[in-house]
């Protein structure tokens, strides 16, 4: 009696729900990561405007860089690009390094070499000088960077995904929006190198940004733990009445096992079949040795053809091919847009507003994106596609175009359209692979994509200088993108055509 009293008082004080714990159960821990989540997606924002507002800007000094070094507009194109393109073909080194060091890490180190090669830039004394800083060291900071956010907000965020990695990516249009006044106003003021400096004391605020990024893992594991706790102390306050002595004298510490239970049990059958099983022991270290050997042998292998199954599928590939297309197309345009415009006729000023531009015109397409894929008016394969070929028809026009208005229109909406390919290639990389295997894709297409950079402001630059105008390299611009939406446009026809047949194969319902 006086045990279930105990249990009575007990109970009572329990289900009280001013004394229940507010973060027992499972809700509580989902809760956690839910409101971390949103703190590691505006990190990521912040994190991509320092970023792609330092390294996807440096077409901004372009005419300065021509009087500096006087070198050609391909050579000087191909240095400006090269920070994205090292950005990009170091995508696997990203991954290795976010998944061996974690994204939190990854991010401050990617930060600290950004940093490190912007201020180091500002010290050039040749072109091959800005190739090492500007190129080798800030462009793999980079990718770490960029690879670990992608990490971190697939972690994170399962079902509304899209608008996550919508709000992440809306940071390089607006970086690419709020950078070029400030450059133009910083290189006025203290000249390119000065310039240099003061973006490294900017961009160095990505290592902050980057102690914001909690581990998933961190919360999934406290909330098992206290999951694990409330069921203990569901099974000691709520057994059955029978068992209700053993169970108090736990919770009161006088419950005493005197091995007259199943332990005596255990010792008797080893004893009793110790004989029987001596000349079958082996020694440790020996067969226990190798199987773990063998088995974790076998696992590595496992993992290694699951991976080359899930990558190597054929809409993988088109969609690597898509990436080294459409990069070289935007390439051409952010690296050589300030130069084309001077050149035929606008003052700076006008040219970095065009450049800023494209910025807005990103941000708006990183954001707005997502809210028609939520909809599901559109699947992120067709708006793909579609963004590709309205780039074509932008780009082709741009050097066409005389008036400063007209530029402005075809330069908001070319970055409009960025913000859509590049937004949906991590989204659509998903729906491929899966989120086990996101790293190792996006890793594969941010390399194809390194390829991308350096043809475009390379071969872009060439043309001009062979050409003496902006005209055909801007023709060449729009094959590109055009190269781009063949390659990804199968993939959503397959999609529409299965769908329609599984409609047409839906029994109808007959009438009555």
């Amino acid at each position: 009696m006086c045990h279930t009293s105990t249990m009575a008082e007990d109970t009572p004080r329990e289900n009280d729900p001013k004394n229940r714990d507010p973060c027992r159960g499972r809700g509580c821990g989902q809760l956690r990561i839910t409101r971390w989540g949103r703190v590691v997606v505006v990190a990521s924002f912040l994190t991509f405007l320092l970023h792609n507002g330092v390294l996807g800007t440096f077409g901004a000094f372009i005419p300065l860089l021509l009087k500096e070094f006087q070198q050609g507009s391909g050579q000087l194109g191909w240095v400006v690009s090269s920070g994205i393109a090292v950005e990009n073909f170091a995508g696997p080194v990203g991954n290795m390094v976010a998944r061996r060091i974690g994204c939190r890490r990854a991010v401050m180190l990617g930060g600290a070499l950004l940093a490190c090669g912007t201020a180091t830039a500002s010290l050039a004394t040749s072109v091959y000088h800005l190739f090492v800083c500007l190129g080798l060291i800030a462009g793999l900071g980079g990718s770490i960077i960029h690879v670990a956010i992608v990490i971190a907000v697939g972690q994170f965020y399962s079902r509304h995904y899209t608008v996550a990695n919508g709000i992440a990516y809306a940071g390089p249009g607006a970086g690419v929006f709020v950078f070029p006044p400030l450059i133009e106003y910083l290189n006025e003021t203290y000249g390119w190198r000065g310039s240099l400096v003061i973006e490294a004391a900017i961009v160095s605020n990505v290592m902050v940004m980057g102690a914001l990024f909690r581990p998933a893992a961190w919360f999934k594991s406290r909330r098992s733990s206290v999951v694990r706790d409330d069921e203990v102390r569901r099974q000691l306050d709520y057994e059955p009445l029978a068992t209700g002595q053993m169970q108090s004298g736990i919770r009161d510490g006088s419950y005493e096992d005197d091995g007259s239970s199943d332990s005596g049990i255990s010792e008797l059958s080893l004893e009793t079949k110790g004989s029987r099983r001596s000349s079958t022991i082996q020694p440790p270290g020996s067969e226990r040795d190798f199987s773990s050997k063998s088995s974790t042998k076998t696992t590595k292998t496992y993992r290694r053809k699951s991976i080359l199954t899930q990558t190597n599928t054929p809409a993988m590939l088109a969609m690597c091919v898509a990436c080294v297309f459409h990069t070289a197309g935007y390439s051409g345009i952010s690296v050589h847009l300030v130069n084309q415009a001077v050149s035929s006729g606008m003052t700076i000023q006008q040219a970095s507003l065009l450049l800023s531009c494209i910025g807005i015109g990103s941000l708006v397409g990183r954001l707005s994106h997502g809210w028609f894929l939520t909809r599901k008016y559109i699947t992120p394969s067709w708006m793909y596609t579609l963004s590709l070929l309205v780039s074509v028809v932008a780009t082709a026009m741009l050097p066409l175009t005389t008036t400063f208005g007209g530029k402005i229109v075809l330069a908001t909406a070319a970055g409009f359209c960025s913000g859509v390919y590049f937004s949906l290639v991590a989204v659509i990389l998903r729906e491929l692979v899966g989120i086990l295997y996101l790293g190792v894709a996006f890793g594969a297409s941010l390399f194809c994509s390194g390829l991308g950079t350096l043809l475009g402001g390379y071969v872009i630059g060439v043309l001009k200088d062979v050409t003496g105008s902006y005209c055909i390299p801007y023709y060449l611009v729009s094959v590109f993108f055009a190269v781009a939406a063949s390659f990804s446009l199968p993939r959503p026809v397959i999609q529409w055509y299965r769908a329609r047949n599984k409609r047409r194969q839906e029994p109808r319902p007959t009438p009555v």
